[in-house]
């Protein structure tokens, strides 16, 4: 992405998210890279980079520990192995080794993440060998040292030069006890150590009775450092192992690098999947503390662009993300460029910078705070004017600086542009400058770019209101207290509130009526309904939250009513499975005690009086089945009324089941029966009109038993729904009345138009014929209640 200015990404505030970063790397290769971050234009390099972070943000979500930590910079130890002839000391073997370590701690930790697949295919596109510490393990120990066993050569100098050195230390401490006793050498003298030799610290003046060579003077050449005579041969020696020894270790150092060479791409591929790991982790650190959300969309370049719940990035840093206020934009083919009004200080700027931030942020793979369905359009270029930049040394004025980047941006811009300019046409004579900024505007909506653009001129926001291209934006002012709400309203224009501002400040009345009168009556007045038709919306806008609060509510009591009707479904469920378990459990008794029976009914050979015996048994026993005759009688618990014909709201009898149920319809060959819950059409040769068999006993209806006994209410509140609302309920509520043996109900729809109230009666009517419905007495409601009687007396 090409910026214009080169400072554009600093305006934007892209410093702030760099450093962030940077500080939270844990290699100095990364810090690096950070320095240099500017926003691509490779969308599927975007889009994988965008998807490792993902997974790592998901990583932290869950509490998982990332495997890094502060390591040494890697560069100068790569580029010293890849120069040859040279070697790493024994402290530069010790840091690339701590590298590798952690470079194959993280190698292990991603291939334990099969569920993150693209953070698990890094290894495929680094090969890592995990055997490299070890073999720098085998010369050096845990503290960074050369081991012992390095080599059997340094074994043997090591053990040797130990063994001089004590015989050394020895004589040399004998001399130096005689030099004490003599009192030729303070007390606390000690044998000391001067160009890797040991000497005797002699004073001056005694130097000619203790033959030997002066290594050393002190400062104040009172004291000369002695290598006495009768030690130089062991001070020899042990300075030819040191040697030895020192060579001995080059020797291991010299061979170790050049086996580390030939390791070379295993080496920089470790290194480049730690440091690639240690950004994208910073990356994803950046996330979670501006509280971003994944999956927001990357669109090729002229795509619409959409903004929801979008919080500027480096405020949700500094502030945290609950505080502060999201917005939403939308950006496309018609509402290409977008015009901000709205007072001083009332978040314009920030509005347009988080724009651009959340752009740039974008191209350079960043995590966003956007909701998951966003969607950002790749850009090519970027146009930024914030801000004076007026240049004494050019002889530049803010108002000419001005108008030349916005000849720049006419000459550069193009579809997949993004244009922001804040305070647009200020600096000069509002008059001149305002008809200029609206002749620009028309210009750069020709280039077809996007757009974010905040003005206070009213020209603009006239234009911006019937152009095709061009919408108009504005942030809300609460005018109750005069101060900004820094919320976002795309569609309307805004006001500066100029006048409610001076008022509230304490300017004169006369000088603000003045001020209107110089301003023009039309313009005041223009100003002052596009203030009151923000208070109504603000109003509106509240309105609807308190509403969807409330539907919410409801919702979730919804919800409770259909958890406890689903849990009272399965008590039933569980009941009758018990009932069928102890009913089968029933007859399989019968079924032993009935064979029993029969054995002994064969035993005696059948007689007459044993068969009537072992049957009054088995009754005392159990229940038995009745036979086909006693089915039939006992079915027919109604006797036929042949001469009554059939007629709706009578009780009929299936005569071939002998389920009762009531008439709803009758047809020329069948009608329409309620058998309880169910509605059938039955033939009408197979109906008979019934009454109770026992003189005055009620007719029975064919009603299950748990809803004979359940308390059904007789009163339906139906007020405030629509029809296609009201009559589903309706239909429950007649056959729950029906089922308990109830004719007689309320039914609550309110007066209103009457819509409701006659859509009702003529359902139960079409339901139920005979049924009667009237208004109920003006004292208990008149016309907004019906009293419905499904089954009048005839």
């Amino acid at each position: 992405m090409r910026c214009f200015p080169a400072t554009a990404l600093d305006k934007l505030g892209f410093a702030e998210i760099r450093a962030r970063l940077q500080a939270s790397c844990y290699t100095q290769e990364a810090r690096d890279l950070y320095a240099d971050l500017v926003p691509g234009t490779d969308a599927d390099a975007i889009r994988h980079r965008l998807g490792l972070t993902w997974e790592l943000m998901d990583l932290l979500q869950k509490g998982i520990s990332i495997p890094l930590q502060q390591l040494p910079h890697m560069d100068p130890l790569v580029r010293q192995l890849e120069s040859g002839g040279t070697y790493l000391t024994e402290q530069e073997l010790h840091r690339l080794r701590q590298f590798l370590r952690a470079a194959a701690v993280l190698a292990e930790f991603l291939q334990k993440t099969p569920d993150k697949p693209q953070l698990a295919a890094l290894l495929r596109l680094y090969p890592i060998d995990l055997g490299l510490p070890a073999a720098i393990d085998q010369v050096l120990g845990p503290d960074g040292r050369m081991r012992d066993d390095a080599s059997p050569e340094l074994r043997n100098l090591r053990r040797e030069l130990v063994r001089v050195g004590v015989q050394l230390r020895e004589h040399l401490s004998r001399m130096l006890q005689q030099a004490k006793r003599q009192g030729h050498v303070p007390p606390d003298a000690e044998v000391t150590l001067r160009n890797d030799r040991l000497v005797l610290p002699i004073p001056s003046h005694l130097q000619g009775q203790y033959p030997g060579f002066v290594q050393d003077v002190s400062a104040s050449g009172q004291t000369v450092f002695l290598e006495p005579a009768a030690s130089l041969q062991l001070n020899n020696q042990l300075r030819e192992l040191q040697v030895r020894m020192h060579n001995e270790v080059l020797r291991i150092l010299q061979q170790v690098s050049d086996a580390l060479r030939k390791d070379l791409p295993a080496i920089r591929a470790m290194r480049d999947l730690t440091i690639r790991f240690d950004g994208l982790h910073a990356a994803a650190r950046l996330g979670r503390a501006m509280d971003a959300t994944p999956r927001w969309q990357l669109l090729p370049p002229r795509k619409p662009l959409k903004l929801l719940q979008a919080r500027h990035p480096v405020l949700s840093l500094q502030k945290g993300a609950d505080k502060v206020i999201p917005f939403r934009m939308e950006l496309g083919d018609r509402q290409r460029i977008l015009v901000i009004s709205g007072p001083n200080a009332g978040g314009k700027s920030v509005l347009l910078t988080a724009c651009g931030l959340l752009q740039v942020m974008a191209q350079c793979g960043l995590p966003l705070p956007v909701e998951p369905d966003s969607q950002l359009p790749l850009c090519t270029r970027l146009f930024v004017y914030i801000g004076d930049d007026q240049n004494l040394q050019q002889d530049l004025s803010t108002y000419t600086s001005h108008l030349t980047h916005m000849r720049q941006a006419l000459e550069a811009l193009m579809p997949d542009s993004l244009l922001l300019i804040d305070e647009f046409g200020t600096g000069t004579d509002p008059a001149l400058g305002g008809p200029l900024a609206e002749a620009l505007l028309e210009s750069f909506v020709t280039t077809q770019a996007k757009g974010v653009i905040n003005t206070h001129y009213s020209n603009l926001k006239e234009r911006a209101s019937h152009t095709e291209g061009l919408c108009n934006g504005a942030m809300s002012f609460d005018l109750g207290t005069l101060s900004p709400t820094y919320r976002f309203v795309q569609g309307q224009p805004g006001s500066s509130y100029a006048f409610e501002i001076a008022a509230r400040v304490g300017l004169p009345q006369p000088v603000l009526q003045r001020a209107a009168e110089l301003a023009g009556q039309g313009r005041a007045d223009s100003d002052r309904l596009l203030a009151q038709l923000r208070q109504q919306q603000q109003e509106q806008q509240q309105l609807r939250q308190e509403m969807a609060g409330r539907l919410a509510a409801l919702e979730a009591r919804e919800q409770a009513v259909m958890a406890q009707q689903q849990q009272l479904k399965q008590q039933v469920k569980t009941e009758l499975e018990l009932a069928r378990k102890q009913a089968a459990a029933i007859v399989r008794e019968a079924n032993k005690r009935i064979e029993a029976t029969i054995r002994e009914i064969k035993e005696a050979q059948a007689e007459r009086e044993a068969t009537l015996r072992l049957r009054k048994e088995l009754q005392e026993s159990f229940i038995l089945e009745p036979t086909p005759k006693e089915q039939r009688r006992k079915r027919v618990q109604y006797a036929p009324l042949q001469d009554h014909p059939l007629s709706t709201g009578a009780q009929v009898q299936i005569a071939d089941t002998g389920n009762v149920g009531l008439l709803l319809e009758v047809g020329t060959a069948d009608s329409l029966v309620a058998l309880g819950e169910l509605r059938t059409r039955v033939a009408n040769d197979r109906l008979v009109v019934v009454a109770a068999q026992a003189p005055g006993s009620a007719v029975r209806h064919h009603v299950p038993q748990e809803l004979r006994t359940r308390t059904v209410p007789t009163t339906l509140d139906v007020r405030g729904m629509r029809v296609e609302q009201a009559l589903p309920i309706l239909d429950k509520f007649l056959d729950d009345l029906q089922l308990s043996s109830y004719s007689q109900a309320e039914i609550l729809h309110g007066k209103g138009t009457g819509a409701l109230r006659n859509a009702i009666r003529q359902h139960i009517a079409k339901l139920y014929p005979a049924a009667t419905c009237t208004d109920a007495p003006e004292q208990q409601g008149g016309s907004g209640i019906t009293l419905v009687n499904l089954f009048p007396a005839s």
